[in-house]
């Protein structure tokens, strides 16, 4: 992730009642992070090698705090999530070729990778 630290840009608390604590944190951060990953195409499942660089990431992080309790660390699970889809940027180079000069295959990779995203960070349940 390399040593660039989110910056917080602004926070807000919320009453949720006498056995937990609730805020969100408006984050920024310019990462280093440098991810190799493999893709497989829906159509051919062909395998593509797929780097990605420099994810920048500005949005909203939820932490609930729950049970408060008397002793250390003052409660008993967080929980913490994205109330909203986050804004991303990254440079993505796919087979060594950097792909950021091709607008609409850069588009595409990039909404693959947020889907990919969403479904291990945000998945939905069916009742």
């Amino acid at each position: 992730m390399g040593t660039a630290p989110p910056r917080m840009l602004a926070a807000r608390a919320y009453d949720v009642g006498p056995d937990a604590m609730a805020f969100d944190v408006d984050v920024q951060w310019e990462s280093e992070l440098v991810a190799e990953i493999e893709m497989v195409t829906k159509p051919l499942g062909a395998r593509v090698p797929v780097s990605v660089r420099n994810v920048r990431f500005e949005g909203t992080v939820r932490a609930v705090l729950t049970p408060l309790v008397a002793g250390g660390p003052g409660y008993g699970a967080m929980l913490l999530s994205l109330p909203a889809p986050p804004a991303l940027k990254m440079e993505v180079r796919v087979v060594g070729g950097e792909i950021t000069k091709v607008p609409w295959l850069k588009l595409e990779l990039e909404k693959y990778l947020l889907e990919a995203m969403n479904e291990v960070c945000c998945p939905v349940h069916d009742p």
